[in-house]
């Protein structure tokens, strides 16, 4: 990590670290998805704010964790279809649900797909959150989200790059969210997916230890 970062930049990225740990739950998911925008060009700003905050409280020290791992792994290159697009997460149930009239849902819409896990490095990670129930995407309006290959088929029907905006449940609330789809990696059968993954994460774990495990350890001075 060579770079340097602008001081706007810098204390920007502070505030946020700071409100990690804000009694305010909407400051903290916030400011969360913030540091999640960053690229992997401000891990070094990164990690020169979160200094200024030692000892870390339990609240910073797991999000930024999970910051640091996703975007170090934004810059990570695979292989890639990028014809198909791909989010990144792994889809639970599908869900009957029963909206009320004036949510701006699609017609006869009453059904969702469930969000279970997010793999870090992709944009479903940024986008979403565990537990969402995707009802929508409002690019697709007549595609009704009525199980989980429907998804992955309207999912797949944008190319990599494209902005795919969905509609989603997230603790009760009917919201919109987008997302800039990743290519679909070549080899999507379980195993080699999986093992894609695990090496993913592999280097990702080992840049955090070497860069920011020690801000876990070192005293305030």
């Amino acid at each position: 990590m060579a770079t340097s970062a602008p001081t706007a930049q810098l204390e920007q990225i502070r505030d946020w670290i700071k409100d990690l740990d804000d009694a305010d739950s909407a400051r903290r998911e916030e400011a969360f998805g913030r540091l999640l925008g960053l690229e992997r060009a401000d891990l070094q700003a990164m990690r020169h704010a979160a200094g200024g905050f030692l000892p870390l409280s339990p609240a910073q020290a797991v999000a930024l964790h999970q910051v640091v791992v996703h975007v170090f792994l934004t810059g990570e290159t695979y292989e890639a279809n990028r014809t198909a697009g791909f989010l990144g997460v792994r889809l639970g149930d599908v869900v009957e649900l029963n909206l009320a009239a004036g949510d701006q849902q699609p017609a006869n819409q009453r059904s969702g797909v469930v969000i279970i896990d997010r793999m870090p490095g992709f944009c479903g990670y940024q986008a979403l959150r565990d537990g969402d129930i995707i009802v929508a995407i409002t690019d697709r309006p007549a595609t009704l989200i009525s199980s989980l290959e429907n998804l992955r088929v309207v999912i797949q029907s944008f190319a990599a790059g494209q902005t795919i905006h969905m509609q989603i449940i997230r603790q009760g609330q009917l919201v919109g969210v987008q997302a800039v789809l990743d290519g679909t990696p070549v080899q999507v059968n379980q195993m080699p997916l999986e093992q894609m993954l695990r090496d993913r994460q592999t280097k990702a774990e080992k840049f955090w230890r070497e860069h920011f495990g020690e801000l876990l350890t070192r005293p305030s001075t």
